[in-house]
């Protein structure tokens, strides 16, 4: 397998022992890194180390009952045939960067990171929101493996609660309808300041702070309430 571009890698150090759904913890991550579309994978037995206890680790012949550690290498780059993929969208299309934030949203739609890691807020970001609608739609119409699966989500804004998401809109955007999918109080807005790109709008917080068609509970939570809750901010205290 070639490997196009820029890889990142990541190691991860877990235990022999570890247990994750009734399968070892390194099997269960090297896995679930390949459903991804990662580059590769490995778990490897250390020789001998310690961690957050102190406690050393070792696999001297008369110590391989215990608990030695085990290092998972996971590289980024994309697999030939997916590289292929992202060369067909030019970095000044539109979907360039919206593709991977579109597809993190799904991903939390149908997976169950949300239980494990529940105080965990997500945030997209500098892609507006009107692809949400969409994305519900699809993932309603089919599962993981991509066969048509009709279901019923009940409530799109619950579902977004329920996962802890938060979605950056657009001042231009539809606001009232989006936030019948998203939600009201998951709904934030950016400024993009720093940089001039396509998302730049350095005075969001005032323009749809007096948008006439939008309801001014709604304006005002996402410049304020929402975004402090995103970022885990307390309100100001008055002296």
């Amino acid at each position: 397998m070639k490997i196009e571009g820029k890889v990142k890698a990541l190691a991860i150090y877990v235990g022999e022992f570890d247990h994750w759904h009734g399968k070892p913890l390194y099997a269960a991550i090297v896995e679930k890194a390949q459903q991804r579309g990662l580059a590769g994978a490995t778990a490897m037995r250390g020789i001998m180390a310690f961690g957050a206890n102190s406690r050393i680790h070792t696999n001297a012949v008369l110590r391989l009952w215990e608990d030695l550690p085990i290092v998972i290498h996971i590289g980024s780059g994309l697999r030939k045939q997916r590289a292929h993929f992202y060369d067909l969208i030019p970095s000044w299309n539109v979907l360039s960067h919206a593709v991977p934030v579109i597809t993190a949203f799904n991903t939390l739609l149908v997976d169950d990171l949300y239980k494990r890691f529940p105080r965990l807020r997500w945030g997209f970001l500098e892609t507006g929101s009107t692809w949400v609608p969409f994305v519900f739609q699809q993932t309603s119409r089919r599962g993981t493996s991509g066969a048509r699966e009709d279901r019923d989500w009940g409530s799109p804004t619950k579902i977004v609660a329920d996962r802890n998401l938060f979605v950056a809109c657009e001042v231009d955007e539809d606001i009232e309808y989006l936030a019948g999918w998203v939600g009201a109080e998951r709904m934030v807005v950016g400024t993009d300041y720093g940089h001039n790109d396509m998302g730049s709008d350095l005075e969001a917080h005032r323009i749809l702070l007096e948008r006439p068609d939008v309801h001014s509970d709604l304006t005002e939570r996402i410049v304020d309430a929402n975004a402090r809750a995103l970022y885990g901010l307390e309100a100001p205290t008055s002296k």
